[in-house]
């Protein structure tokens, strides 16, 4: 039974389908930089949008209040004005000022329901209180689809394009004028899953849909809600083009992730520190230095090496940046290796925060969507190279633990020689990087029981007192330089969590780092 069958007000939101276990969302490996929980709210049920979601499985539904984030489109016009197409020329005046008009936008909505095993439908819809927008909307979309018709010739599928201005030719109108929606987009949409009701102006369901499914955009003003833009399509696609699709929007996606996530790189160790703090506040411990391999991975009652295991930088996914990589981190197996599927594409995202720039690199920290993305912080287990294996319940190794080890986790009461005089994290040099979700030795170091140390964490240079320095990030969130006055037997005792030593004069000689975005700010 098509939406709206059974009467009622057709603006009211309809509650979505429960996500599937079962069907898995093609587009699953793709994250989305938008807040659960708004799904319809607010948001008026035109045909293409019922059409789409109607009794289908909703794989993943994304709502999102963006009239704060619109706000920074005038500075993104701004800035393109400023920038030359690939043939040189300036960007066009009138498509600017139809971007700049999307600022007024107030709410985004995406989902992605399957209406069948073999048919994916997607729907991305945006409301604004102004109907101009929708008017700019159709200028920018008219011409735009017969060129998407043209690129699905291109790959040899039959898929119908179609465009549906419902605008009304005045503006005092109330609502859409009488037949200008003929069949809505919620009747061919039926051919593969339930037929939507047509629009205001005629009844839906019965045109034949192309071979491999249908593409189009909607503008339409509703007095009680708006004007509400929308692009959406179902499309019934060959197996492997689908796996070969995502698979290129997968790669499109990182390479330019991680592209804009090495222009951020720069010289701090806050947002890490930060990150870590967070997750330690949530938890009222550190992260466990790699995950715990499940059943289906051990061999012959071997266990996995603490090396091909997901490593602890996975947990902090969630708190750096502005959120957006939080879903990988749900979507991580952690039971499985860290190169494993699925985790080996997450293994590939820059994540800036766990970058810090270091002098004399002569290796780039993850430039190829193809390799694992690097991190040059490491969290410190303790005295010993071998200190990430030692046991919490070994006494005879208890006063050379660090905070990390592989199949331990430390409290934040097991810190006896307090937090503020225990370091959590060092910077190596970028030389030295590996792979940020990796667990072992790639992401958890023990310090030299001997002289040297420093030897691997004094990477920088002070020009000022013509000494070498590291920086070290401590358990309580602090980010200390670690200079020449400290001797390896200090550093050694900055390095244990349960070690008894007193730091003397720890200001002096590992003074406190001023964020260098702070102090941009003044």
């Amino acid at each position: 039974m098509g939406p709206g069958a059974e009467g009622g007000d057709p603006n009211q939101p309809k509650p979505p389908p429960v996500a599937s276990a079962v069907r898995g969302n093609l587009f699953q490996t793709l994250p989305a930089n938008l807040a659960h929980g708004l799904v319809l709210s607010n948001l008026p049920a035109t045909p293409l949008a019922q059409s789409l979601g109607a009794d289908s499985e909703l794989a993943m539904s994304f709502g999102l209040d963006v009239k704060e984030y619109a706000s920074l489109i005038p500075l993104l016009t701004a800035y393109l004005e400023t920038q030359k197409l690939p043939n040189g020329a300036p960007f066009p005046k009138e498509a600017l000022e139809q971007l700049n008009s999307y600022s007024k936008i107030d709410t985004v909505f995406l989902m992605i329901p399957k209406l069948n095993s073999e048919t994916q439908s997607f729907l991305l819809m945006a409301r604004s209180k102004d109907q101009k927008i929708g008017y700019n909307f159709a200028k920018l979309v008219s011409p735009f689809m017969p060129k998407v018709d043209l690129l699905f010739k291109e790959f040899k599928l039959d898929v119908e394009t179609r465009f549906e201005n419902n605008l009304p030719e005045d503006t005092s109108a109330q609502g859409n004028p009488p037949g200008r929606f003929p069949g809505g987009l919620g009747g061919p949409l039926g051919q593969f899953g339930p037929g939507g009701p047509g629009g205001p102006g005629g009844p839906g369901g019965g045109n034949p849909m192309a071979k491999n499914g249908l593409v189009g955009a909607e503008v339409t003003y509703i007095p009680q809600s708006g004007t509400i833009m929308m692009v959406g399509g179902a499309l019934h696609l060959p197996q492997n083009f689908l796996k070969d699709f995502e698979s290129v929007m997968a790669e499109g996606f990182i390479k330019q992730k991680n592209d804009l996530g090495l222009k951020l790189l720069g010289q701090s160790a806050s947002p890490m520190a930060k990150a870590l703090m967070v997750y330690v506040a949530n938890n009222k411990a550190f992260p466990m230095g790699t995950a715990k391999e499940g059943s289906q991975t051990a061999k012959f009652g071997l266990r996995v090496p603490p090396e091909k295991r997901v490593g602890w930088m996975s947990e902090l996914l969630p708190y750096v940046g502005i959120g957006d990589l939080a879903p990988f981190s749900r979507n991580l197996d952690r039971a499985k290796p860290w190169a494993d599927g699925h985790n080996a594409n997450v293994a590939r995202i820059v994540v800036p925060e766990f970058l810090y720039q270091t002098p004399n690199t002569v290796m780039a920290p993850g430039t190829s969507s193809h390799e694992p993305a690097l991190t040059n912080f490491v969290g410190i287990s303790g005295l010993g190279f071998d200190a990430a294996e030692y046991q919490m319940v070994d006494q005879a190794s208890a006063k050379k633990l660090g905070i990390f080890g592989y199949d331990r986790q430390t409290k934040v009461e097991d810190i006896k020689d307090m937090p503020a005089n225990t370091i959590a994290l060092m910077v190596v040099s970028l030389d030295r990087a590996q792979p940020w979700l990796a667990g072992g030795g790639a992401t958890i170091l023990g310090v030299s029981e001997g002289a040297d140390a420093l030897e691997p964490f004094l990477i920088f240079l002070d020009a000022k007192e013509k000494s070498r320095y590291g920086v070290a990030v401590m358990a309580d969130g602090k980010v200390r330089k670690i200079t020449a006055k400290v001797t390896p037997e200090v550093f050694r005792a900055m390095c244990t969590i349960a070690g008894g030593e007193t730091i003397e004069q720890l200001d002096i000689i590992a003074p406190l780092m001023k964020d260098p975005a702070t102090l941009a700010q003044k």
